[in-house]
Parts: structure tokens; C-alpha cells; sequence
């Protein structure tokens, strides 16, 4: 049977070995919060790049003189009115140098949401800045479409 003087030696050793692991937690907490503040700048950093981008390509864009071709107006009209495979985005992304610009920008930022989701950043101002890049590329996209399918002038 242990003495009191070992189990008192034991009781020591055991909130040593506590304060120690305590210590190390918090150790380990600082750096992953560190590391998250790493990972929102870097957010930060690519929301503005991203955001400048959009607002130079919408800028930017300027439609054609010309009429769209027939093509390009019967996937634009199924785009608007019924939707399109990937492949029908595709071809009329092929088809339209500024429609295939505001879609690409468009799936960046809905790809920085899922990463930003992803990487357990929570700070809502950068969701809702990718939010409002998402919004903005896609109503430029949607505008694209309904020029190239001659339902706006």
C-alpha cells in the first residue's frame, strides 16, 4: 500500500503534468490564432484583388456596336430563361469574351466562400464582402446575357 508521502508525491507529479499540458494548450491555441489571423489577411488581401478586378472588368466591358451572333442570342436566351448546362455556359463563354470575364470572376468568388468556409475564417465582414463581389459578378453576368440576348439595348 502507497504511503501519504508517496501519493502526495504522486498528487505533485500529477499537477505538474496538468499545468504542463495547460500550458501547451494555450500555446497551441495562440498559434492557431495566429495562424487564422495569417489566413485572414491573406483573405483580406485576395477579397480586394478580387473585388478590383470585377469593378475594372465591369468598367471595362463596353457592348459591341455590332449585333450579337445568333449563337451567341439563343444560349443567352436559354441561359436567362432556362438554364444551361456547363457545357452551354461553355460555348457561350467562348462565344463572348465579357460574358466568359464575368462568369470566371463570378466562380472565383464563389469559390473564396467555399475556401474561406473551408479554413473556419468567421469574421462575417469578409463573407459579406465576398457576398457583395459574388452579387456584383453575377448581376454583371446576368446583364451580359440579356444584351447578348437583345432583351436590353
Amino acid at each position: 500500500m502507497a504511503t501519504v508521502t508517496e501519493l502526495e508525491s504522486q498528487l505533485e507529479l500529477a499537477k505538474v503534468a496538468e499545468a504542463e499540458a495547460a500550458r501547451l494548450a494555450e500555446i497551441k491555441h495562440r498559434e492557431e490564432a495566429r495562424a487564422l489571423r495569417g489566413l485572414e489577411l491573406n483573405a483580406v488581401n485576395q477579397i480586394g484583388t478580387l473585388k478590383t478586378r470585377v469593378e475594372h472588368a465591369i468598367a471595362a466591358k463596353r457592348p459591341p456596336t455590332s449585333r450579337p451572333t445568333v449563337a451567341a442570342r439563343g444560349l443567352s436566351r436559354k441561359f436567362l430563361h432556362q438554364g444551361c448546362d456547363y457545357f452551354e455556359v461553355d460555348q457561350l463563354a467562348h462565344l463572348d469574351d465579357a460574358f466568359s470575364e464575368f462568369f470566371g470572376l463570378n466562380g472565383l468568388a464563389q469559390q473564396m466562400h467555399t475556401r474561406m468556409q473551408s479554413i473556419a475564417i468567421s469574421d462575417d465582414n469578409l463573407f459579406a464582402a465576398v457576398d457583395a463581389i459574388e452579387i456584383k459578378s453575377w448581376r454583371a453576368v446576368v446583364q451580359r446575357a440579356e444584351f447578348l440576348a437583345g432583351e436590353t439595348s
